[in-house]
């Protein structure tokens, strides 16, 4: 698992919300952020930057530079 894919879950788990809920608030499916979670893609920067304003952290630490 990447890191992008690990801290994604972690901090997705730790804010209380499902999968559906988190890509509700992306503009995704949910199987996309199931695909994200198991690192088998990577967001586009639009709905990274989507996931970094809903779960409350900045694109570095999101993406593993921090």
């Amino acid at each position: 698992m990447t890191t992008f894919a690990h801290r994604l879950r972690a901090l997705r788990l730790a804010g209380g919300w499902t999968q559906q809920m988190l890509a509700d608030r992306v503009g995704v499916r949910q199987v996309t952020i199931s695909q994200w979670e198991l690192g088998k893609n990577q967001p586009q920067l639009k709905p990274l930057v989507k996931l970094a304003e809903a779960l409350h952290v900045g694109l570095d630490y999101l993406t593993g530079r921090v």
